[in-house]
């Protein structure tokens, strides 16, 4: 299964965030694939996960939002 996670803000050392490494790892595990989308954040992603921070102005909505999500 493609799973895409969206996160408004990430933090390597905050609550959500490792609950939500925590999930990411788990779906990775039982085979998924698992790209993350965030708004903003501090430092690099988690190593290992398809990690892509969206630039700033993007509004999220899924038709807005396609030329980012597919731009070819």
């Amino acid at each position: 299964m493609r799973i895409a996670f969206c996160l408004f803000e990430y933090s390597p050392y905050s609550g959500l965030s490792l609950d939500f490494r925590r999930i990411l790892q788990e779906s990775l595990e039982r085979g998924h694939d698992a790209h993350v989308f965030v708004r903003r954040g501090k430092g690099k992603g988690p190593m290992g996960f398809r990690f892509t921070f969206l630039p700033p102005g993007v509004v999220l909505k899924h038709t807005k939002n396609k030329q980012i999500l597919c731009p070819n």
